[in-house]
């Protein structure tokens, strides 16, 4: 305890004198602080915030042995207290004032003559979508960070090259590496006309549901992407999910993208829809994004999440700057009404604001 404590201290010290870090090859992020609204008509409003240390740390890629590793150290402020649950690596010091700690992702990679080898916690994705992404089976997005981060997943994964456009992986994944319960996912991809395709595989073990998928993303006068998931039981076939997303981006005068992506699920009121790991489990969605870069230095993002079967939204605004060389400021504005993952919170209304610096050494 003594220690953790000891931990927190430091990191309270070095957030307030030094809003950056002064290793080299880490960067940080820092802080976000927002308000949250419960109820509309009772017009309650509650103050919450998060500060937020990541460091981040890569070893040279051209070494046939590397490291990856992404280590966040949170203080959480008001009723970020009582909405942020977490098993462990979490020390409540006040009613109002908790410290958590998370391994993002920490593994090794070794590259072979047949295959590259990774070993520890990664950041896994399938599929091409941006916003929308059924195919994805790893980790969800964390809704406590308002950059909505994701969290690593312990795993053993090989990736076999077959030639220089096509490749096959395989993955065993279990929670701390107990062995005594794997989840299995494969995936391959190769060209076809022109668009990347894949073909992905998960299993998961402690449910018994299996879900197949496949993607494609290449260009129709801008770009084209999609994906569709199918997830049952073996012995349950009358019990299934179907997952389809689209997308289309197109870029102006090359620097002005649009984007649209849309969401369809079937099935998802079933209780298999519970296992399977996204954040949007109503039945229909779409999502717009702006990215407008004028300068070499300036980047402006608009992102819109629209949930078609309650009228819930997302919206989020950010500008970057690049103030000098190697580092950056971001201010990012975030809007939500209402629930829009469709699955566990009711007049869930907020605003919030972050403030992020970057710093590469």
């Amino acid at each position: 305890m003594k220690k953790i404590l000891s931990l927190v201290l430091i990191f309270i010290l070095v957030n307030q004198i030094f809003p950056f870090s002064l290793f080299k090859f880490f960067t940080t992020t820092q802080p976000s602080i927002g308000v949250l609204q419960y109820n509309n008509s009772q017009k309650k409003t509650t103050f919450i915030g998060r500060n937020l240390l990541r460091l981040d740390f890569i070893t040279n890629p051209l070494l046939p042995i590397q490291f990856d590793i992404s280590l966040d150290a949170n203080l959480l402020y008001g009723d970020f207290t009582k909405l942020f649950i977490t098993k462990q690596n979490t020390t409540k010091l006040t009613d109002e004032l908790m410290f958590f700690y998370e391994t993002r992702k920490c593994y090794l990679k070794y590259n072979t003559n047949f295959a590259d080898i990774y070993i520890g916690r990664q950041l896994l994705k399938f599929g091409e979508g941006i916003i929308f992404n059924p195919l994805n089976p790893f980790s969800k997005l964390d809704f406590t960070d308002i950059a909505f981060a994701r969290i690593g997943v312990d795993s053993v994964r090989l990736k076999f090259p077959i030639s220089l456009m096509s490749y096959f992986e395989t993955i065993a994944i279990s929670e701390n590496f107990k062995f005594d319960n794997v989840n299995f996912a494969t995936r391959i991809l190769f060209p076809v006309l022109g668009y990347d395709v894949s073909f992905t595989g998960y299993h998961y073990k402690d449910t018994g549901y299996t879900s197949l998928g496949i993607s494609f993303k290449g260009d129709l006068i801008g770009g084209l992407y999609g994906e569709v998931v199918y997830t049952s039981k073996i012995n349950k076939k009358d019990e299934y999910t179907v997952s389809l997303m689209l997308g289309f981006d197109y870029s102006f005068f090359e620097n002005l993208i649009i984007r649209t992506e849309y969401l369809n699920n079937q099935n998802q009121n079933l209780p298999i829809y519970n296992t399977i790991t996204t954040p949007f489990c109503s039945s229909q969605y779409i999502a717009s994004q702006i990215i407008f870069t004028p300068t070499m230095i300036d980047s402006f993002y608009l992102n819109t999440i629209y949930n078609l079967q309650n009228n819930s939204m997302l919206h989020t605004f950010a500008y970057q700057r690049n103030i000098v060389q190697n580092t950056d400021v971001t201010l990012k504005i975030f809007y939500q009404k209402n629930d829009i993952t469709g699955n566990f919170q009711k007049n869930f209304n907020y605003i919030a604001y972050l403030l992020e610096f970057k710093i590469k050494l």
